[in-house]
């Protein structure tokens, strides 16, 4: 059973952030203003990437297309790699040929 990802998800989720950060925006400038605000941001889009990186690591193997390799990357390599719906472009560890690599199904990374 392969599983694929849907690009529905992470749109809507995208579109009600959005939304909610539209509609609150002139409240929280003057509760907390505009240089806060901006600071606040930025540390909470770092830390929402550092924890899915880490827990993309920890769980997600991805098979080479080349050699059907199964490996695990780093959490550096999954935060400066190009991910694109479920893909990495990467070098396979075992035959080194840098491809777009899946996600394994039912694997889990040791």
């Amino acid at each position: 059973m392969t599983q694929t990802m849907s690009w529905r998800g992470p749109t809507l989720m995208l579109l009600l952030v959005a939304a909610l950060y539209v509609t609150a925006r002139p409240w929280l400038i003057d509760a907390f203003g505009a240089l806060n605000l901006a600071v606040a941001a930025a540390a909470a889009a770092t830390i929402v990437s550092l924890a899915v990186a880490w827990w993309q690591a920890r769980t997600r193997r991805y098979t080479c297309p080349a050699c059907a390799h199964l490996f695990g990357v780093s959490i550096s390599r999954n935060l400066t790699g190009q991910n694109w719906l479920g893909r990495l472009h990467t070098s396979c560890p075992s035959c080194g040929e840098r491809n777009w690599c899946d996600v394994a199904s039912g694997q889990r990374a040791e």
